[in-house]
């Protein structure tokens, strides 16, 4: 009775082809995964600099009796809550990615495989 339960445990395992087309879908995640990242990266990136150089050319434009340094001194502070955001969100991506890259060589130990 034990053996026939471990003789179905084995017919019902995945096949070999079935085990590398699921390596290569774990790969493409987790390119994809740090693909995102990279798009956020940029995204936030570019968005602070836009921030910086619109408040930078404001407060260089600025007379010295005008009420819109108010508005502008806005602009740091703004930086600094989306520089905040924005590292939340790749610290997040980067260490998802880093758990997929340390467990690479034990899913490819277990393949027995070298990709």
């Amino acid at each position: 009775m034990e053996k026939r339960a471990q003789v179905a445990m084995v017919t019902d395992g995945l096949s070999r082809q079935e085990l590398f087309d699921l390596h290569t879908h774990y790969e493409s995640v987790v390119k994809d995964m740090l693909d995102l990242c990279f798009q956020y990266l940029n995204f936030y990136t570019g968005l602070l600099v836009a921030i910086l150089a619109a408040t930078l050319t404001g407060l260089l434009s600025l007379k010295s009796d005008d009420t819109r340094l108010f508005a502008l001194l806005l602009g740091p502070l703004l930086t600094m809550i989306l520089a905040t955001l924005g590292y939340a969100n790749v610290k997040v991506f980067y260490s998802r990615y880093i758990q997929a890259w340390v467990t690479r060589p034990f899913k490819n130990g277990c393949f027995k495989c070298r990709f």
